[in-house]
């Protein structure tokens, strides 16, 4: 029998529980680990975990990433957060899921095509687009000029990043979302 400990930075799940096997979401795929697993750790992705404990007991966790070691028929599971499907209210995980879908159907919007959510602010972006229009055909090429280019430029590259970061969130909050239904499930 492995030993069988699970941590989350609120909580110790299990401590040194004997199971038969384990399963985990590890980065390059999902892995079981029975008695007698070469030593080995990995990174995990968001997704489920499952486990056979020594009386027979299946159970299942939704988890949100982490780390899984195995060593000296020792195996730790470091999570950043982990339910197991016991724990998880299948109402709050279907809102959750929905509030992640509304959120990213309008940061998509935004992304796509700012002007249909905020066709005010559009009129004035290209109002200013106009003069600055104006004022560069007639004016000549400066240094200061093109430093506020360049300005301009990092200002939008960094905007443009947060966007992504953003909407990498909510593709995130999604997922796991999705999987505490399905644990939830089984």
């Amino acid at each position: 029998m492995l030993k069988l400990s699970v941590i989350t930075p609120d909580r110790t799940v299990l401590k040194e529980c004997a199971v038969k096997s384990v399963t985990v979401p590890a980065s390059n795929g999902e892995m079981t680990a029975l008695p007698g697993h070469a030593e080995l750790s990995s990174v995990l992705r968001t997704g489920i975990v499952s486990f056979e404990k020594g009386t027979g007991e299946k159970q299942n966790a939704a988890v949100s990433g982490g780390f899984f070691q195995i060593k000296e028929e020792r195996a730790v599971l470091l999570a950043y957060t982990l339910e197991l499907s016991s724990e998880i209210d299948p109402e709050r995980a279907r809102q959750a899921q929905i509030r992640a879908e509304e959120k990213l159907k309008t940061k998509r919007l935004e992304r796509e095509s700012p002007e249909l959510l905020r066709p005010e602010h559009s009129r004035d972006v290209n109002a200013t687009r106009s003069d600055a229009h104006v004022r560069d055909v007639h004016a000549t090429r400066s240094d200061a000029h093109s430093r506020d280019v360049s300005a301009i430029s990092s200002n939008a590259k960094a905007t443009k990043y947060d966007e992504d970061f953003d909407l990498k969130k909510w593709e995130a909050k999604l997922e796991r979302a999705l999987i505490r239904q399905h644990t939830a499930k089984l």
